[in-house]
């Protein structure tokens, strides 16, 4: 029985020591209680502390009990050439459209526009769902995205977005199936997005195409340059025939989980043009 015993013994401190070295030699983000992110390589782990080298202040212990999360990097995910950008929190998302690069299983965010809020949140490794409204609730709009990894700087995605006027148009609903193509990675992408769009109110409908190209480059570790467009040829229920509009903009890491974006919008409708700003908060669970 002693043997059995030390036998288990031993089999559970080997797997223990297994997961504990899991990280050593790879680049890790580590998010502290207070907020403070480091980036470095994982030198030595054990159960009381983890050993990372980072470029600002060299090798650095940091205790267990003061890490709120732990994240495994690429070393492209921070790194521009020589140049130390830092983690891109938000590689999925510009300021209307999102790219095919997936969120992580159990990863979520929130962005807050003028007009409302966005939730979006990673079920698995390649496939998100979420939902969008506004400050009074109409309408709703449901979202899901299937993403894959095709190469290594190459993404596709297929999704979906539907919902209905909620409370107060009742008989709205829209509906819009998508396709996006990305290249590139967390911090450096460009986005190719296709879709066609279904609306209707009362007895009338009608579906029109819809384009985007957008991306993202960092440009300093809290500095990150964002572009966006939405481009949909017109139909009769807007009254209108044609709706563009172009928003490039920059994007401010507030350290810990959140960032700041602000953008503005060159609108081109029927044949008026106008600018029109974009101010959008994010914050990552």
């Amino acid at each position: 029985m002693k043997k059995i015993y030390l036998i288990i013994t031993l089999l559970i401190s080997f797997v223990m020591i297994v997961n504990a070295q899991s990280r050593v030699d790879k680049y890790v983000e580590i998010t502290k209680n207070d907020g403070t992110v480091y980036i470095g390589k994982v030198i030595s782990e054990d159960d009381r502390e983890i050993l990372i080298d980072t470029k600002e202040i060299g090798k650095l212990f940091i205790p267990k009990h003061e890490i709120k999360a732990i994240r495994e990097l690429m070393e492209e995910d921070f790194k521009l050439g020589s140049k130390i950008t830092g983690y891109e929190k938000f590689p999925t998302r510009h300021f209307i459209t999102a790219n095919a690069i997936p969120l992580r299983k159990g990863e979520a965010y929130m962005l807050f526009r003028g007009v409302g809020p966005d939730f979006q949140m990673g079920v698995t490794e390649k496939l998100g769902v979420g939902v969008l409204t506004t400050w009074w609730g109409s309408p709703v709009i449901g979202s899901i995205k299937y993403s894959t990894k095709i190469s290594k700087n190459l993404y596709w995605s297929l999704g979906a977005l539907a919902g209905t006027g909620s409370w107060s148009l009742p008989d709205l609903y829209l509906a819009l199936p998508f396709s996006t193509i990305t290249s590139g990675n967390e911090q450096r992408n460009i986005s190719l997005t296709a879709g066609y769009g279904f609306i209707g109110i009362e007895n009338e409908n009608e579906g029109r195409f819809l384009l985007s190209v957008a991306g993202m480059t960092k440009i300093t570790k809290k500095l990150t340059f964002v572009l966006d467009s939405y481009l949909a040829p017109g139909g009769n229920i807007a009254d209108f025939s044609n709706f563009y509009i172009v928003i490039p903009g920059l994007r401010w890491d507030l350290g810990g989980n959140s960032a700041i974006q602000l953008g503005f919008g060159g609108v081109l409708v029927e044949d008026y043009t106008f600018a029109l700003p974009f101010f959008n908060w994010l914050y990552r669970f």
